[in-house]
């Protein structure tokens, strides 16, 4: 049922269906637990919106930036998923009717070229794929707490005898940030969302505050360690962002 149910939901959201966005308009509220109401909040009345997504995955389940991608033809963006498959297969077909949104297969890195990729070995489902990171640990920490297993289990994926097979390297493309803004053009950057599994951390390192600065910058902290986590917030409190940490991810809006 709950298959059924996600393709029931691909379909309408890669769709353009003008009373679909109608009752999304309606009835869509987002949490205030959730990136999605502060991204709302500040740059829901803002009449056109430029964005980049780190880590787009499928662009579907968990995606913070959907419903406002399907609501708002004036949002122009840029989205970057570095696995092959689920770019070709998940995330293409879901914007494909979408010239306003370009997408990248690719990593964001400190050089173009090509980096190594952390990844679960044996599955290829949305579970499985949404770990894949740069730092190993990130995914070490999910199969040392069960998390991998129990999803395993759930998902009807087979577990490898050994788990040191369970994770794969992977050889993946990377851009980086001045490469991005200077094939688009963005006349500014209204949001940086970012979800790199433990990577977030260095992400916002890399970014060229000195060319650009996002008026918000959406990410999750919950895989950094602690000293990362503090480093992250003071360095943006230092650009002039003002903080707000939520459970799992935190904003950080231009003051």
């Amino acid at each position: 049922m709950k298959r059924i149910l996600h393709h029931i939901r691909k379909f309408f959201f890669k769709s353009d269906f003008i009373i679909w966005k109608w009752l999304l308009k309606l009835f869509w509220k987002p949490s205030p637990h959730k990136p999605e109401y502060f991204i709302k909040r500040y740059l829901g009345k803002v009449n056109d919106v430029y964005f980049i997504q780190i880590g787009a995955n499928d662009g579907l389940v968990r995606d913070p930036l959907i419903h406002f991608i399907t609501l708002h033809n004036c949002w122009q963006g840029v989205l970057l998923e570095p696995l092959p498959e689920v770019f070709s297969n998940e995330l293409a077909p879901l914007h494909k009717k979408r010239p306003h949104i370009h997408l990248l297969n690719a990593a964001i890195g400190k050089e173009p070229g090509k980096a190594v990729i952390y990844r679960i070995s044996f599955s290829k489902k949305r579970w499985a794929t949404g770990l894949t990171s740069f730092k190993k640990e990130t995914l070490l920490s999910k199969i040392n707490d069960g998390y991998v297993e129990r999803n395993a289990k759930k998902y009807g994926d087979s577990l490898p005898i050994n788990p040191n097979e369970w994770i794969r390297e992977e050889k993946i493309d990377t851009v980086t940030f001045d490469q991005l803004l200077d094939k688009f053009e963005f006349p500014r950057l209204d949001l940086l969302q970012i979800d790199a599994e433990g990577f977030d951390g260095e992400v916002i390192r890399m970014f060229p505050f000195h060319r650009i600065k996002p008026r918000i910058i959406s990410f999750e902290h919950e895989h950094l360690k602690m000293e990362e986590k503090l480093e992250c917030f003071e360095l943006l409190k230092e650009q002039k962002y003002i903080l707000t940490i939520l459970e799992r991810d935190a904003i950080a809006r231009l003051a």
